[in-house]
């Protein structure tokens, strides 16, 4: 599914030949945040390779005019019960909806396990209470 943003944006599934690409927006995001990088190719192409992660359906990156790539997400289930998520926009793309956008698509696929998960395991959060 291709989505295009009013900020002109596309949304799609990442490809291989861009992991360098998006390593590069996920350690601009790291500096912006806290200073330093903390997101090495590896990392994320040990994401892509777990067997429960599929890179066409779990994750997302928004293109910008220009093919840049301004905008990741991904969704990282563990056996269908838990689940790992994150957004990282590029820090001059920030407020123009991108980051929401692609939170939404992480909370529809996420829906998508519940029917998938084992019977004895039941949907909970782990917020902590108020």
């Amino acid at each position: 599914m291709t989505t295009i943003l009013p900020a002109d944006p596309v949304v799609r599934a990442p490809r291989e030949d861009e992991l360098e690409a998006i390593c590069a927006l996920l350690n601009a995001c790291d500096v912006a945040e806290c200073g330093q990088f903390d997101s090495p190719p590896n990392q994320l192409r040990s994401q892509w390779a777990y067997k429960d992660f599929h890179r066409e359906t779990d994750a997302w990156v928004a293109i910008a005019p220009g093919a840049r790539i301004v905008g990741y997400a991904a969704l990282a289930p563990y056996r269908y019960i838990n689940t790992d998520s994150y957004v990282r926009i590029r820090p001059d793309y920030w407020g123009q909806g991108i980051g929401t956008h692609l939170r939404a698509l992480i909370d529809r696929r996420a829906q998508e396990f519940v029917p998938l998960a084992p019977p004895v395991a039941e949907p909970h959060r782990c917020d902590p209470p108020l």
